[in-house]
C-alpha cells in the first residue's frame, strides 16, 4: 500500500489576510492542528514579535522575517509547552532519519513549520506526504497566486483531489521546526511579563548579522527614506527593489503593532487589578500606531503594481518617503511611551 497521510483541513496563509508574519502563521495554524486555542495575534503577542522592528541598510526583503535577528521562537515554544527540534541545512543522509521523523510528527498531527518551502523564503506548514516522504505537502504565503493561475488546468485539479487541496513542497527548506510534545505552560500572566521583557531587550538590541533592531533599525531606515541623492540617481531596478522592499517591511511593522493592540487587550481580561491602568494605556498606545501605519501603508504602490507607471519612480515620491520617515519618527516617541508603561508593569509585579 502507498505510504501517504494528509492532515485534513488546514487553513489557508497568504499576505493581506491578517496574518503578515509568516512565522507566526505558520506557528499558528500548527497549533491549531495540534488542538491548541489561540489566535494569530495571541502567537505574536506571547513571542514578542509584536514588538520587533529589524532593518538592514543595505534594504533586503529578510528584515521582514520574525527570526532573522532575534529568538521570538522561545517565548513562543515556552507560553504553548513545546518541546521542539531545529534542523537547518543538514546532509542529504542527515535527510533520510528527519523524513522519518517528520512523517511521524504528521501522523500525530504535530505538523512541521518550516521556511522556503516553495517559491520564496518565507515560513510555511508541512501538511501532509505522498509517496513515503518523497513529496511532502504543504500550506505557504505563495498558495493562491498558484491555484488562480491553475484554476481551468483538469490536471492540477484532479491532482488537487489527491492533494487534499494542498500544495508540493518544491525544495528541502533552510530551517524545520517539529514539534515532540508538550510540557507544563506557564500562566498567561507570566507569559505576557516575558513578552514585555522581551520588548525591553529587542528595543535596545545591537545589530546582529547587518540587521539593525529596535530603534537603530527605525532610525536606519529613516535614514535610508531620506537619502534622496540615492533615489535621483539609482536606476529603475535599484529602484524598484527598494520601493518592494520599503512595501515589504511597512507591511510587517503594521501587521506587528495590529497585532501588539490586540494581544494588550486581550490581556486585560485577566485578573490584574494592579496592571489595569497601564496595561490600558500601553494598549492604546499601539492602537495609535496602528492607526498611524496602516492608512499610509494602504496608500503607497506595491512592487506588483508597477507596470501600471510609467517609471518605478513616479509611484513613490519624495513627498511620500518624507512622510514615512516623519511617521516612523512619530511611532519611534509611541515606541519609548511604551517602553515607560512595559518598566511600570514589570515594576509593580517585581518582574523588572
Amino acid at each position: 500500500m502507498n505510504d501517504c497521510y494528509i492532515a485534513q483541513d488546514v487553513g489557508h496563509l497568504g499576505f493581506g489576510q491578517g496574518m503578515d508574519c509568516s512565522w507566526a502563521g505558520a506557528l499558528y495554524l500548527s497549533l491549531k492542528t495540534m488542538g491548541q486555542e489561540t489566535a494569530y495575534e495571541t502567537v505574536m503577542g506571547v513571542s514578542g514579535a509584536c514588538w520587533r522592528v529589524a532593518f538592514t541598510p543595505v534594504w533586503d526583503y529578510s528584515s521582514a522575517d520574525a527570526l532573522v535577528a532575534y529568538d521570538y521562537a522561545a517565548p513562543a515554544f515556552k507560553t504553548y509547552g513545546l518541546q521542539v527540534s531545529w534542523t537547518d541545512r543538514i546532509t542529504s543522509k542527515e535527510r533520510e532519519l528527519e523524513m522519518q521523523h517528520i512523517k511521524e510528527s504528521i501522523k500525530k498531527h504535530h505538523l512541521p513549520i518550516a521556511i522556503n518551502l516553495r517559491v520564496a523564503p518565507e515560513w510555511g506548514i508541512i501538511t501532509g506526504y505522498l509517496n513515503g516522504g518523497e513529496t511532502l505537502l504543504c500550506r505557504s504565503y505563495f498558495d493562491d497566486e498558484t491555484f488562480e493561475d491553475h484554476k481551468d488546468d483538469p490536471e492540477f485539479q484532479e491532482y488537487m483531489k489527491i492533494s487534499k487541496g494542498y500544495l508540493n513542497v518544491d525544495q528541502w527548506p533552510f530551517i524545520l521546526i517539529r514539534f515532540n510534545g508538550e510540557v507544563a505552560k506557564p500562566s498567561a500572566l507570566d507569559n505576557l511579563y516575558a513578552s514585555l521583557q522581551v520588548k525591553l531587550d529587542s528595543m535596545y538590541a545591537e545589530e546582529n548579522r547587518g540587521y539593525k533592531l529596535g530603534y537603530q533599525a527605525l532610525q536606519a531606515w529613516r535614514e535610508g527614506l531620506l537619502d534622496e541623492r540615492w533615489y535621483q540617481t539609482a536606476n529603475q531596478q535599484d529602484f524598484a527593489r527598494r520601493l518592494g522592499v520599503n512595501h515589504f517591511c511597512l507591511m510587517a511593522l503594521t501587521d506587528a503593532r495590529r497585532s501588539a493592540a490586540i494581544y494588550l487587550k486581550y490581556m486585560l481580561s485577566f485578573p490584574a487589578s494592579s496592571l489595569t491602568v497601564y496595561l490600558s494605556e500601553m494598549a492604546d498606545v499601539y492602537e495609535q500606531m496602528h492607526s498611524r501605519l496602516q492608512p499610509f501603508y494602504a496608500s503607497l504602490t506595491d512592487a506588483k503594481s508597477l507596470d501600471t507607471y510609467d517609471s518605478p519612480k513616479k509611484a513613490w515620491t519624495k513627498e511620500q518617503r518624507q512622510h514615512q520617515a516623519d511617521l516612523l519618527h512619530s511611532i519611534e516617541i509611541l515606541e519609548q511611551r511604551g517602553d515607560e508603561l512595559a518598566r511600570r508593569i514589570l515594576a509593580a509585579t517585581g518582574k523588572d
